[in-house]
């Protein structure tokens, strides 16, 4: 009850959103959030195909948090929001109807969301451009970094380097083993 009634705040409070319309490019928070509602679309898609609701749920929880302390500024980011809540009605009708009912038609709905194809997610959305990596040393986190999805063992090495919070903890010390997750993590065996 207490997720529906988020659900229902954050819906309500963006509801002046839903008339915007914003045909550029989404760059920064309105990208994050165009990016969240339709990596949450594509989870709770597979999701519901394996008939796992209480992930579904869990997905769907995921994406109130994030758009639950967003207040949109530009158009850009108010039609970010109608787009982030349309898919999260959309995403809430196999599991309450009536909230999601609502807050359709709220936002535009003319038909109701049982009678509307379920929506596909924006493939180039849900790539991600940037992976962070939790840096180590001795096997004990010392940073995390971000750096372009596509970068190799090199590159994250020498970000990880470069970082002011491993820095420290490298200065002085031989690296005798460089241990590399490719996504996840990268740690730093020394000595000295």
């Amino acid at each position: 009850a207490r997720f529906l009634h988020r659900v229902w705040r954050i819906a309500w409070s963006n509801r002046g959103c839903a008339a915007i319309r914003h045909a550029g490019p989404y760059e920064g928070r309105a990208l994050d959030i165009r990016r969240a509602a339709h990596k949450a679309l594509k989870r709770v898609t597979e999701d519901i195909e394996r008939l796992s609701f209480n992930t579904a749920v869990a997905r769907t929880m995921e994406l109130a948090n994030f758009l639950g302390p967003i207040e949109p500024a530009t158009d850009a980011e108010k039609a970010a929001m109608a787009e982030a809540v349309r898919l999260l009605a959309a995403m809430l009708s196999p599991i309450a109807p009536h909230v999601a009912e609502e807050i359709a038609e709220a936002y535009g709905a003319t038909t109701s969301l049982q009678a509307q194809r379920w929506p596909a997610f924006d493939p180039a959305l849900v790539v991600d451009t940037e992976v962070k990596y939790a840096v180590q040393v001795n096997g004990k986190l010392r940073g995390e970094i971000t750096v372009p999805a596509d970068a190799g063992e090199a590159e994250v090495r020498a970000a990880a380097e470069a970082d002011e919070k491993v820095a420290p903890h490298l200065a002085g010390k031989q690296v005798r083993k460089f241990v590399f997750v490719k996504g996840r993590l990268c740690n730093f065996v020394v000595s000295g």
